[in-house]
């Protein structure tokens, strides 16, 4: 289980770190060049211009506020969640174009 952000990659720029990039079916996974962790992966032009990047990486993960819970139906049973957020049982969910802000 894992807290991540799904952004434009124009709204995204790596500060510092070195990484290796290796290419999968939907895009392309980063990282780090010296301990192999993902860092950040960079979707296919055919699925949009965007990249998702583990919250925990960021210098300040509370200014990503979630906007949904995806891939509810996997959530831990004991996790309570208190918001009134959209829940995505899979990974299907609307294109950040289509979503509202």
């Amino acid at each position: 289980m894992a807290a991540s952000l799904v952004a434009f990659a124009a709204d995204f720029a790596l500060e510092s770190g070195v990484t290796e990039a290796r290419s999968q079916t939907k895009g392309v996974q980063h990282y780090c060049a010296a301990c192999l962790t993902p860092v950040w992966y960079a979707f296919r032009a055919s699925i949009g211009d965007l990249v998702s990047v583990g919250l925990g990486l960021l210098d300040d993960p509370e200014a990503c506020l979630p906007r949904f819970h995806q891939h509810d139906a996997e959530r831990l049973s004991w996790l309570a969640l208190a918001d009134d957020l959209p829940r995505h049982p899979d990974a299907t969910v609307p294109h950040p174009k289509d979503r509202a802000p």
